[in-house]
């Protein structure tokens, strides 16, 4: 048991640390160009969803949606990065991309996921306003 509590405890450390330099990414008003959101696999689709309809004149379709679920239920490693795509949406009447980035975390036959998605600095503040609200609305 202290061995399970263990491992769980380095892999919070390591996800803590590795969204910490993630975070660092910048850009010349120090403002941040990355945006992320933690979640199980069965919360991703909800959250496009919600993101698409609440933030974007056009956002995240439904093929966007379901590539993303497809590449992050293929992750198997314990341990797994991978870049998911750049997806074009709209936002305040403007074209914009934003490219997704997953992390995901097997452990002891549970998955958990780190969205990482790279944008303007206007786009990545309204997403962390979504995630945010995602999180209070789902008692996350």
């Amino acid at each position: 048991m202290k061995s399970i509590i263990f491992g769980l405890g380095v892999i919070i450390l390591v996800s803590m640390i590795v969204l910490l330099i993630k975070k660092r990414v910048l850009t010349n008003d120090n403002e941040p160009l990355l945006s992320d959101f933690n979640c199980d696999p069965e919360d991703i689709q909800p959250f496009f969803m919600q993101l698409s309809s609440s933030i974007f004149d056009r956002g995240f379709t439904e093929d966007d949606i379901n590539l993303i679920n497809k590449e992050i239920h293929m992750m198997k490693k314990r341990h797994e990065d991978k870049k998911i795509g750049t997806f074009n949406v709209i936002f305040k009447e403007e074209k914009t991309r934003i490219s997704v980035e997953a992390e995901v975390e097997n452990e002891d036959g549970s998955k958990g996921v780190t969205l990482f998605m790279y944008a303007n600095p206007e786009v990545v503040k309204a997403i962390d306003q979504e995630v945010e609200k995602f999180y209070v609305e789902n008692d996350m």
